[in-house]
């Protein structure tokens, strides 16, 4: 990142002893702290909808089973 240096420098020269130790964007920053939370919503919806699965057909594609557990 072209900026890192200067915002690092920017920051110390307001106080030495703060740590810099990432330098991102902020869509960085949120897509690392709304992974795992998503993961973890994928996975109990899967975990919900496994004892509905024989009653579906079995021609039913991922995105429309994951669609009907959630009527």
């Amino acid at each position: 990142m072209d900026l890192a240096p200067a915002v690092r420098n920017a920051i110390w020269g307001l106080d030495k002893n703060q740590p810099v130790a990432e330098i991102g964007t902020l869509e960085e920053a949120l897509s690392r702290s709304t992974a795992v939370p998503r993961f973890t919503t994928f996975v109990i919806g899967v975990r919900l909808c496994a004892p509905h699965r024989d009653s579906w057909r079995l021609r039913t594609s991922g995105t429309r089973l994951l669609s009907e557990c959630r009527n």
